[in-house]
């Protein structure tokens, strides 16, 4: 997960961070990644202190956050 977030914090604008979410959650759904990956990351993002990052990397976090909710609700519920 350190490297997903590493990714996250350097990337450029939204699309390369939507790009990195896309990337794992098909990762996390073909069983590349575990299945708690989405989840961990999830409130991993959700507890990081603007205080504790630069401007970029917030905002980075933020999109990845809202495209990672926006992913796990367009999934489908399995069986």
């Amino acid at each position: 997960m350190l490297r997903i977030i590493e990714q996250l914090k350097t990337a450029k604008d939204a699309d390369n961070v939507a790009a990195i979410i896309t990337q794992v959650v098909a990762n996390t759904n073909n069983g590349t990644l575990p299945n708690q990956t989405v989840t961990a990351l999830q409130q991993h993002l959700e507890k990081v202190s603007p205080l504790d990052c630069e401007s970029t990397e917030w905002r980075n976090y933020r999109h990845a956050l809202m495209f990672l909710n926006k992913k796990t609700m367009l999934q489908p519920a399995s069986a």
